[in-house]
Formats: structure tokens, C-alpha cells, sequence
């Protein structure tokens, strides 16, 4: 059957480079868009798996999925799908569609495919399309897909919601179109929601930091929508990596404008920030140390407060380093894979 088919060259492509190639050479990645279009479920989900795999972190394979409709097919089919319920509801007409999650792994085919979980693939291979290609990045935009996902994250259930903030993270990691999106359709809020559950501290820091740096970054949205406050909770209560990220957004913050260093220190984040320079892993502590020296730069009254919270030597630790900054940073940042 098509369904056995797909699920066979997921199989094959499971962690294979040689066979990623071969299946684009004999025209599967066009072939397996179609067969996402079929009208048995689970021949769309199993494409979809399969399509995922094929692309994972290959350039040449995910410019071919992308100009075959990978995407805009992907959007469309997602969207149809109402996990809450269990209901599916018919596709309409397609429309036009500084950290990012590593490379996902590779997955083995088992069982047959529920609404939940062929939703949660199709959005898995759109965040292996969108990983580091920007092309792929500014097809999803246009297909609506930067909205769909955020409303994922907002309302979906927990491994939906998950997986969706991941692929945020590859389509947000360098592209300004994918930023504006976000915004506009209210991701500011969801991602404050998002950081409130313990089990996804760590994905909410990093599309914080994504959203905080780079060109057309979101800092006065972000803060906007509360954004410090939530940031300071995360440098206590996310994982290692969560802490780091919070700490990074902080400090694009901070290296702004003079406005928002005075935000972050009435938010009261001087203290949880020094006591993270010598409790925290050593990226989280050079970046707690970057935002405190950002934050007593020409500012003599948080110098003193920073003191007083027991980072007198701090920034002397700073100056010494050389002001460093962590060129491999970008490759350690969650990529949602």
C-alpha cells in the first residue's frame, strides 16, 4: 500500500545520508509531497514522517522539498487536523507560506498514526525544512505557518505544544519576516505562557533570546507584554540551559537602551544575576556577567547595587576576560530538531 510504501522509506532514510540522496535522485521528495495530499490519514502521516527524514539536515533535499510545496502542504494539512477533539476537518486551498534547535533524531516508524501524532510529525518536518535555510524560512512565513504554530504553542496539547516552540525556534533563528510574524500574531503573550510551565523553561528562554537579539529584534514588545519579569523567574527555575538563554535575552535587552537597563534592574534582576555568575554553568555565568557589566556601564547607581548584591568583583571578572563573547554558542542553542 502507499501508506507501507512511505513508511518503508522512512525506514530507510532513518539516519542514512546515502539514502536521502537516493530517494531525492529517483524523485521521492516530489512523490512524497503528493502522497501527504492522499485521502487516507495515515498514508499522509506516514509521508509526512518519511519526508521528515529525508530532509533532516540536508541542504540539497530541503531546497527540493521546499520548491515541491513541502511547505504550504505541511501548513495547510496541520492546521486540518483538531487534536481536542479528534475531529478532522477537510483542507481548504493552499495560500503562498540568534538560536535554533539542533538536528531532531531520527525516527523508526511503529504503530499506526493517531491525529495527535501525525500533527506532531508534520510539524517535526517543518522545523527539520526551516532548520538553518532561510529560504524555507520565508516560504513558511508566507504560508501562515509562523501564526499556526504559535497557536499551537498557545492551545495545543503538551508534545504539540512543545514541538511547535521548537520549530519556532528554527524559523525565528535569523529570519526578520519570521520575527514580524510572531508578533503580529500575538506571540509575545504566548511565549510568556509558554515560560510559566516548568517542563518547557528551557524552549521559552531560547525563542525569548531569539526574539530579544539580532536585527528587527522584539525587545520593546517583549517587554511590553511583560516580558522581564518572566525572563528574571526563568533564571531561577529553567534547566542549565534555560538560564543561559533568559540570560542572553536580559543582556540584548540591556545593550539596547538605557530604558530598558533601568526595566531590568526595578524588575529586580541583579541579584538573581550575580548569584548566577558563580552558581551557573560557564555560558550562563559569562552572559550573567556581560548583562551586569551592560547594566552598570555609565550608571554608577546600579554599579552600587550590583556591589551590594555580592557582585562587587563581577565585573573586574568581565574586564579581565576581555568582555569575551561565546563564538559556539549558536551550535549549543537549541535548535528544535
Amino acid at each position: 500500500s502507499k501508506g507501507a510504501a512511505a513508511a518503508a522509506v522512512a525506514n530507510l532514510t532513518s539516519g542514512c545520508a546515502a539514502n536521502q540522496t537516493a530517494v531525492a535522485k529517483e524523485g521521492g521528495i516530489s512523490l512524497l509531497v503528493q502522497l501527504m495530499e492522499d485521502s487516507l490519514p495515515q498514508v499522509q502521516g506516514w509521508a509526512a514522517v518519511a519526508l521528515g527524514n529525508v530532509v533532516l539536515q540536508h541542504k540539497d533535499n530541503q531546497n527540493l522539498a521546499g520548491k515541491a510545496g513541502g511547505i504550504e502542504t505541511l501548513v495547510r494539512l496541520a492546521k486540518s487536523i483538531d487534536t481536542r477533539s479528534g475531529v478532522e476537518h477537510a483542507p481548504k486551498g493552499s495560500s503562498a507560506f540568534p538560536i535554533s534547535c539542533r538536528r531532531r533524531a531520527v525516527e523508526q516508524p511503529k504503530g499506526n498514526l493517531c491525529p495527535e501524532k501525525r500533527k506532531g510529525w508534520m510539524v517535526k518536518t517543518l522545523s527539520c525544512l526551516a532548520y538553518s535555510h532561510e529560504r524555507n524560512q520565508q516560504l513558511l512565513v508566507m504560508a501562515g505557518g509562523v501564526a499556526l504554530l504559535v497557536n499551537f504553542v498557545g492551545s495545543d496539547p503538551p508534545q504539540i505544544k512543545l514541538e511547535a516552540a521548537k520549530a519556532l525556534c528554527n524559523v525565528l533563528s535569523g529570519c526578520t519576516e519570521a520575527k514580524a510574524s510572531f508578533s503580529e500574531s500575538g506571540g509575545e503573550l504566548v511565549l510568556n505562557k509558554l515560560a510559566g510551565d516548568s517542563k518547557n523553561g528551557d524552549i521559552a528562554a531560547a525563542l525569548f533570546a531569539n526574539v530579544c537579539s539580532g536585527p528587527e529584534d522584539l525587545c520593546p514588545s517583549v517587554i511590553a507584554a511583560g516580558g522581564v519579569r518572566t525572563l528574571i523567574n526563568l533564571l531561577a527555575s529553567a534547566g542549565a540551559k534555560g538560564q543561559q538563554y533568559a540570560a542572553t535575552a536580559l543582556c540584548a535587552m540591556a545593550e539596547r537602551d538605557q530604558e530598558n537597563k533601568t526595566l531590568i534592574v526595578e524588575a529586580g534582576a541583579i541579584r538573581p544575576l550575580v548569584q548566577l555568575t558563580s552558581k551557573g554553568t560557564p555560558h550562563a555565568a559569562v552572559w550573567a556577567c556581560k548583562t551586569l557589566a551592560s547594566l552598570a556601564e555609565g550608571n554608577p547607581g546600579n554599579k552600587k547595587l550590583i556591589d551590594e548584591a555580592g557582585g562587587a568583583g563581577v565585573i573586574d571578572r568581565m574586564n579581565l576576560l576581555g568582555n569575551m563573547t561565546i563564538t559556539g554558542l549558536e551550535s549549543e542553542t537549541p535548535k528544535p530538531r
